[in-house]
């Protein structure tokens, strides 16, 4: 659609600059950042749940309606481009709150843009030499299929429950990130 197209712009530039940023920067920085962007955004679901998905006035702006939304945009492809995981929730957010989509149509265009934020990072980490091939192929393929599976989903479910389990998938990821790292510190 034609929004798809004018959001991964901003996106994509920001992904950009986040994927040359992880590719030469200290893995270990990678954790602590992924935790508290996805500890805000169980924040943001926990204390402002119509922000993610609004149930008034759902107006699906534009970038030129909501010029604001370019740098959110290209914050999340920020991120996206610098750790991938969790920018999908980042994504959700700034459709929801700032663009004022429903969490339905939120969804398919975070997908869109989510674009980016596998063909952006991984042209820089060919470029750096840095990319694990069976890694990298068993996450593309489950993304792909998680991708289907979500969108079927969504457009049965109502606003109140992916809200719910966008949650339980935030806190469970949050909660994993430290028992890894516990898990290691016992071994």
């Amino acid at each position: 659609s034609t929004a798809a197209v004018s959001f991964r712009a901003p996106a994509a530039f920001g992904s950009l600059i986040g994927s040359r940023t992880a590719a030469w920067i200290d893995p270990g920085l990678l954790e602590p950042l992924l935790l508290f962007a996805m500890l805000a955004m169980a924040a943001v679901l926990a204390l402002r749940p119509k922000a993610i998905a609004p149930t008034e006035a759902v107006l699906n702006l534009t970038v030129k309606e909501k010029p604001v939304a370019i740098f959110y945009l290209f914050l999340v492809g920020l991120y996206g481009g610098f750790a991938q995981a969790g920018v999908g929730y980042l994504s959700l957010l700034v459709l929801g709150a700032v663009l004022r989509y429903d969490l339905v149509r939120a969804n398919a265009l975070k997908i869109a843009i989510s674009g980016m934020f596998g063909i952006v990072p991984l042209a820089v980490f060919l470029l750096a030499g840095k990319v694990l091939w069976v890694p990298g192929a068993v996450l593309a393929v489950a993304t792909i299929v998680g991708s289907r599976l979500g969108v079927r989903f969504a457009l049965d479910a109502k606003a109140d429950t992916l809200r719910w389990i966008l949650f339980g998938c935030v806190v469970l990821a949050c909660s994993v990130l430290p028992l890894r790292r516990f898990r290691v510190l016992l071994l």
